[in-house]
């Protein structure tokens, strides 16, 4: 016989609520500062872990609603800039185009919580059965910020996946609707020198053996994504192998950083002033160089990681919730990010 579909009808008893809205904030920071490359792009972990350096939670924006995500880009110079031959001198008036729009489309994700009405009742209701739903909901949530830290590595390519870094950090291609092609300043530099064209832009090393020229290799990726003044990359993420190696290098000059400032043992190596953040789902040969002025998460206002009460279907005794983010990864200055690939420790 066929099972008809699940309706859900009614929200369920004040006690699951209560439990519920007061594990789910301990639960996604959790889940984030599991996630290092949502602690930077999520922004509570990181609000938390770099107090004095590093990201400050700068790699996350809210908004309150929209169709899409509107951004505009400077992708020119206004050449109506000159020295004035003296006070009846006339100004430039040509009107300019540098600055366009870019968009970007909502990334949806969910992820269902189920309870065991029957295991509710053995545990007596009330707050007897916080530990249930702590596992039931940390579960969920956890499984959703895997999904989302994932897609921001490797989406596949699928349409309803985040942008994925790699992606983002690129040239001669298209992103948010404008191509690097097109727009000489759409385009990461990678390893190239200033200047070199689109087509010909490469992010692997001349030389990918971290041991011989990691330094130098790390140096001028930096570099090529600094602007002057603090607009520099400042998180590194890379992985494990990676940041072996450096550390490796500069043994006799480490810099490390606390995470934060009740917690000394736990500490980040700096590149610079960036803290070198190793993530196991960054991709093997990897370091990108991230300014998160330039380089963040957008997140609906209202679906950051919230969830929907607890509620009875009409024909099971089980208790639905479910866990969602509404988002999507973005940049809006491509030259002030970077990224080399190809590296081996």
């Amino acid at each position: 016989m066929a099972i008809a579909a699940v309706v859900e009808s009614r929200t369920f008893t004040r006690d699951l609520e209560s439990v519920r809205e007061n594990i789910l904030p301990g639960v996604v920071n959790a889940a984030i500062d599991g996630q290092p490359v949502l602690q930077i792009f999520a922004g509570r972990g990181a609000n938390d872990r770099w107090n004095e350096q590093g990201p400050k939670g700068m790699g996350k924006r809210t908004l309150a609603g929209g169709e899409s995500i509107v951004i505009k880009v400077r992708l020119g110079k206004n050449d109506t800039a000159k020295a004035l031959a003296g006070a009846y001198d006339t100004y430039d008036l040509t009107p300019q185009s540098n600055v366009v729009h870019g968009r970007y489309s909502w990334k949806q994700y969910g992820a269902g919580i189920s309870i065991d009405e029957h295991l509710v009742d053995t545990m007596g209701g009330g707050l007897a059965i916080f530990d249930a739903v702590e596992e039931e909901v940390a579960d969920g949530v956890n499984a959703l910020a895997d999904t989302v830290a994932t897609h921001m590595y490797a989406n596949g390519g699928f349409a309803n996946n985040v942008n994925q870094l790699g992606s983002l950090i690129s040239a001669n291609d298209a992103i948010g609707g404008l191509s690097g092609a097109t727009y000489v300043n759409w385009n990461s530099r990678g390893f190239s020198a200033r200047g070199t064209a689109a087509g010909s832009i490469t992010f692997t090393p001349s030389t990918t053996s971290f041991a011989a020229a990691g330094l130098s290799n790390w140096k001028t990726a930096y570099d090529n994504a600094s602007e002057g003044g603090t607009m520099t990359p400042n998180v590194l993420l890379t992985t494990y192998d990676l940041k072996q190696g450096y550390e490796a290098k500069i043994q006799s000059q480490e810099r490390y950083s606390p995470i934060g400032k009740t917690d000394a043992r736990h500490l980040f190596l700096n590149f610079g002033l960036a803290p070198v953040v190793p993530d196991p789902k960054c991709p093997t040969g990897h370091t990108y160089f991230i300014n998160t002025e330039t380089l963040y998460a957008v997140f609906l206002a209202g679906a950051d990681f919230n969830s929907t009460p607890f509620q009875q279907p009409d024909r099971q005794r089980v208790r639905i919730s479910k866990v969602f983010a509404t988002c999507e990864l973005i940049i809006r200055d491509r030259k002030s990010n970077n990224k080399l690939i190809g590296q081996t420790a």
